[in-house]
């Protein structure tokens, strides 16, 4: 054991805190402490002095928080509680959206690390029943379980990484107010059995998949096609899950010409992320399976017709490459078919591709 003596010293106009026998030039706050510990503890106990003080020192000492941004974390399905809700603990604000929660307004996370707007803080965000959810906290760095309490907020219980957490998620807005009080009806605010054994659930690993069309041709009969040379339009898809239309995944008008012959003349269409007409599905096994697909096709024929659009819908009703899933990497193409009586036939292959 041995004796040593923690002081707090102006160095050049600057504090220091000096601890005799074990050399430091850090700047802190606090008074002259003298302890009588092992070498070893009282490096460990320094250190955790001098890291907690930065905390005063100037805004420089901060760093940027190791959380993804929004654009960086898939979204997966929309939920009843997306909206916007205010941190009890902290008092600020975040939005969550399609799976994933993220700040609004910014806060000092332990100390040096800066949560900035559009950092993703909560992930992975699952219904687990009515009112029940299921997430990841990534600034606690455990798992997180929410429920719905008859006031509209959420209570959340999370086994963080340096022991467990309480907090509760106010409610200042959601998006689709119908969907909510539905959810808020269907809870069970009798028991707090949903906290149980917080973190020791695995959250279902999440799919992403691109559906799009592939492939389009034109093809008739030879007095069809002599009048016509090609068909020209829009297609764009919406998705939704089985029973519930209220809150789809939709996408941009994809436009598409194709020659109209007697024989296939395919055109392939290819896509980068963002672009009209490709749909990108992010959810749990039982999410992506219950999917319905709503294509509609609006297409004209040149030169005859220039101006008259025909309209052609097709229901992909849980379509079996999502219902039955398929391994990473692989797809599956399901073809699409609109006729119109004494036109040339617009004949589509669309593409169910799973990418995560």
């Amino acid at each position: 054991m041995r004796t040593v003596i923690l002081r707090l010293e102006k160095v050049a106009g600057k504090l220091a805190l000096n601890i005799s026998g074990f050399a430091s030039s850090q700047r802190a706050i606090g008074k002259g402490l003298v302890l009588s510990l092992s070498e070893s503890f009282i490096k460990i106990c320094a250190l955790t002095l001098i890291v907690t003080c930065i905390w005063f020192a100037p805004a420089q000492a901060q760093m940027d928080a190791a959380l993804p941004f929004k654009e960086d974390v898939a979204q997966s399905e929309r939920m009843a509680i997306d909206g916007v809700w205010r941190v009890s603990t902290i008092n600020k604000r975040l939005r969550i959206e399609a799976g994933r929660a993220y700040v609004i307004d910014p806060w000092v996370h332990a100390f040096i690390m800066q949560v900035k707007p559009d950092m993703v803080t909560i992930q992975n965000i699952q219904r687990l029943g009515p009112g029940v959810f299921i997430a990841d906290d990534l600034p606690l760095m455990g798992q997180a379980r929410f429920k719905l309490r008859p006031d509209g907020n959420l209570d959340a219980r999370v086994a963080g990484a340096f022991g467990p957490a309480k907090y509760q998620l106010i409610k200042e807005n959601v998006d689709d107010q119908a969907a909510f009080q539905a959810e808020l009806s269907a809870t069970d605010f009798g028991s707090d059995a949903d906290f149980d054994n917080v973190g020791t659930q695995p959250a279902q690993k999440l799919e992403t998949w691109h559906v799009f069309v592939q492939k389009a041709w034109c093809t008739g009969r030879g007095h069809e096609v002599a009048l016509v040379k090609s068909a020209e339009g829009t297609v764009s898809v919406e998705a939704y899950k089985g029973g519930n239309s209220s809150r789809p995944v939709t996408t941009g008008d994809k436009k598409i010409s194709v020659k109209c012959k007697r024989n296939f003349d395919t055109k392939t269409y290819k896509y980068d992320d963002g672009d009209a007409g490709l749909l990108v599905l992010t959810g749990t096994r039982e999410q992506i399976s219950s999917y319905i697909l709503d294509y509609e096709l609006s297409v004209r024929y040149t030169p005859s017709n220039r101006r008259k659009r025909w309209g052609h819908k097709k229901s992909f009703k849980r379509p079996n490459p999502l219902k039955n899933g398929l391994d990473v990497g692989k797809s599956q193409t399901l073809k699409w078919f609109a006729g119109i009586k004494n036109k040339p036939d617009v004949t589509m292959k669309v593409k169910f591709e799973r990418v995560k």
